[in-house]
């Protein structure tokens, strides 16, 4: 499974959709400074092996719940420094912060 990704303009963040999935996750710098390296997965497919060099302690991260607002549901977010990672339900999507953790999780051990 690949996501497809988009840059946040300015090179402050990548977006990851996944397709037929009711989740995203969007990796930014922790600082929020630009990022040029994410340049390269503008509209193109992003694997877990291209977020791992983002995340190499993916599997051991420590998340933090993000209540709800009116941007984000079932947001949380964990950091790997100097990269943060925030996973989210789809607006309209039933799944809980558990369940978006775990289909993270499930898309990084591919």
């Amino acid at each position: 499974m690949n996501g497809i990704g988009s840059v946040i303009p300015g090179f402050a963040g990548l977006s990851v959709q996944i397709p037929d999935q009711n989740w995203n996750f969007l990796l930014r710098r922790a600082d929020y400074m630009a990022e040029p390296a994410f340049g390269a997965f503008h509209n193109a497919p992003v694997t877990a092996r291209d977020t791992a060099l983002f995340l190499p302690n993916w599997a051991k991260l420590t998340w933090v719940r993000i209540p709800e607002n009116i941007l984000t549901r079932s947001d949380s977010l964990a950091y790997d420094h100097p990269y943060q990672v925030n996973v989210m339900a789809n607006f309209g999507s039933p799944l809980t912060h558990g369940d978006v953790i775990a289909a993270f999780l499930a898309f990084m051990a591919r």
